[in-house]
Formats: structure tokens, sequence, C-alpha cells
């Protein structure tokens, strides 16, 4: 019982992650414990989880990702300090967010020999990430963050063009490598990603919002599975419950629905 409420007081006086890391470092000590034979079992095993409120989805509409494309745009052709030109390259990887729903890390993780230009159609094979150490040190890791996250995303054309005109000037074996040729960050990528849309409509929106928008636009036009699929996740529950928007108008179902039904006798 002591547990429970330090538990919640700690949710309540600094919120939802703070109490689950809590929750987390407290279990794994109780745990030890519970091995050493200092105490008898976990009791951390029956206290209330911590849980949040959930919130509808919201995905930014086709509209809102096209106005942050071409903000992203303007962005990286403005002159950076000293009238020096910028080197953001915000808007490029952008395009392959919207083409595609990867993650950040799997855009800056992608090789060129990751791009098959032979396949019909061309496609672009997921097998590596970006992520960070616990000292938060960013590296390749030479798999991606699940096993279902391994797959082929077939390109659009206009895509294929944008990356074959970056192989003509590349010299970094990465698509969207960073200034010095090397694996770019994802935490330095949504800096600037902030930066550019500081003072927008479109503040608030996280490429995470790109993969959003990217998995309702496949759910309605081609039902969740392919949605689930595009995005790489293991469950589709995942999928539907933290990336899918609902919509509010439901699709006519009033023909199929008339073998129910009991017309009214005259």
């Amino acid at each position: 019982g002591r547990l429970d409420t330090r538990l919640k007081s700690i949710k309540k006086d600094h919120g939802i992650a703070p109490g689950r890391h809590a929750r987390i470092i407290l279990n794994g000590m109780m745990d030890i414990a519970t091995r050493m034979d200092i105490i008898p079992s976990n009791p951390i095993r029956d206290t209330a989880p911590i849980r949040a409120k959930k919130a509808p989805v919201k995905a930014p509409a086709v509209a809102d990702v096209q106005g942050i494309l071409s903000r992203l745009r303007e962005w990286d052709a403005l002159p950076g300090k000293n009238g020096r030109p910028r080197y953001t390259d915000l808007y490029d990887p952008a395009q392959m967010m919207a083409a595609t729903s990867l993650r950040t890390g799997e855009i800056f993780g992608a090789q060129w020999e990751d791009l098959r230009l032979d396949a019909d159609p061309v496609r672009i094979f997921v097998i590596r990430t970006v992520t960070v150490t616990e000292t938060g040190k960013p590296y390749v890791q030479l798999n991606p963050k699940s096993e279902m996250s391994k797959r082929g995303l077939a390109l659009m054309s206009e895509m294929v063009g944008i990356l074959l005109d970056r192989r003509v000037h590349s010299v970094s074996d990465y698509l969207f490598p960073s200034s010095t040729g090397t694996f770019r960050s994802p935490s330095n990528y949504r800096r600037q990603w902030r930066e550019a849309l500081m003072g927008t409509p479109w503040a608030k929106v996280t490429p995470r919002g790109f993969r959003k928008a990217v998995a309702t636009v496949l759910d309605r036009e081609l039902g969740g599975t392919a949605a689930r699929d595009q995005l790489g996740h293991s469950s589709q529950s995942i999928t539907d419950d933290h990336y899918i928007e609902r919509e509010r108008l439901i699709r006519d179902s009033s023909e199929v629905l008339r073998s129910l039904f009991l017309p009214r006798d005259k």
C-alpha cells in the first residue's frame, strides 16, 4: 500500500512518464530483493499500473502534409548564418517519409545498396536503423526496430527520381547523410524540423505525424492490414490505437443492411 500510494503521488505531481519510470526501477529493485530472499515476493507487481488516459489519434490532413513539405523546401533554400548556404536538407527526407512511412532512424540508416532499382516497382529495403546507446550516442544498428520492421517498400516514380538525382551528386554510402557524409542523427533532424516549423500552423507536428498520415490514408483506401505492413508493426492493434485517425463519418452501409430491414406494411 505504501508503494502504491507513492507511485500515485509521483504520477500526480510529475506525470505519466516519471510514474512509469519509477515503477520500472522499483520493480527491478524488488525483483533483486526477492531473489536474494530479503523479501518473500515482489510487491510492485500488485500495485496499480500507471496508465495514461487514451487520447484519440490525430493525423495531419493531406493539405497539412503538403503545407509542411512546402515549408521545409522553402527553409532549405533560405541562406544560413553570415549569408552562407543553409545545410539542413529537411525536404527530401520528409518527402521520403510521406512516400514510405519510414521512421527517421530507418531513413537515415538507409544506404544506396538497400535501394533495388532493378525491381518493378523500385523498392527500398529496411535492414538497418539509426538508434542511440544507453549514453545517448547515435550509431547504426544492423537490424531495424523489430523483425516486422524488416520490409521492402515500393517507391513511387517521383520519389525514385528524387533519389536518382541525389545519387548522381552523392559521395556517401547513405541516402540522406549528414553534412560530413556520415550517417545523420535523427535527433538533430527533429531539432531542425522544429526550428523550421516554429511559428507556423504546423509547429506541433512531428515526423511521427507523417507516419500517422500515411497510416490513415492507407487504412481508408486499402484497409488496416496495408497500413500495418507499411509501417512495419508486429501488431494490428499498435497501428489501430496509435497511428490511424478514425473517421467520424461512417461509410454508407445502408444497402448492405437492407437484408436485415423489415419494411413497414402499407
